[in-house]
């Protein structure tokens, strides 16, 4: 996780920002339709009203445009491939999604994704480097396929509502938690 909070350091979250994506984003459901030659990557959070799509083009070097993850003013120009290494006759899955991503200012970059499916189809790694004027700064992340993707934590409106009134940024963690009750009684 050090590693995570470097790069989401150079991003230049703000507090609510980098606690939601340190802990609150469960994981990541990639979608590639090679017939429509395009890819859309969401990223499942537990806060409802917080859903990231991206959608990318695989229809050769054409770039698509997509909100900044740092919720700031323009967008990202994006760009996607995808190529699967092992032999047709093998049957196995050895694929590879890249995604680049790039800003301009405020705190102009670009995002490299490198997504390789694993495991026989069981994991997901996803290999991301950051590139700002400050730094760069590389993570790897693992996840575990599902058949259904169910949040670990519920959503308790009554918490964020009062985290929205004037609450610390560090309050934040309390809108979830496996039991709604315990935030209630707070």
């Amino acid at each position: 996780m050090k590693q995570y909070g470097e790069m989401l350091g150079l991003l230049e979250l703000n507090g609510i920002q980098r606690m939601t994506a340190i802990n609150l984003i469960e994981g990541v459901e990639v979608d590639v339709n090679e017939a429509q030659k395009r890819v859309s990557v969401k990223y499942l959070t537990v806060v409802p009203f917080y859903q990231v799509v991206e959608t990318y083009s695989l229809d050769g070097g054409r770039k698509t445009r997509n909100a900044r993850r740092d919720l700031r003013g323009g967008d990202m120009t994006c760009s996607a491939s995808l190529k699967n290494d092992a032999p047709p006759e093998s049957g196995e899955m050895n694929m590879m999604l890249r995604l680049e991503s790039y800003w301009k200012d405020p705190n102009a970059g670009g995002l490299l994704e490198e997504m390789h499916v694993a495991r026989g189809g069981e994991q997901l790694i996803v290999q991301s480097t950051v590139s700002v004027k400050k730094g760069t700064a590389t993570c790897r992340m693992v996840y575990d396929k599902v058949d259904v993707y169910e949040p670990k934590f519920s959503w308790n409106p009554v918490t964020a509502a009062r985290v929205m009134m004037g609450g610390r940024p560090e309050d934040f963690l309390f809108f979830f938690s496996r039991n709604t009750d315990t935030c209630l009684k707070q």
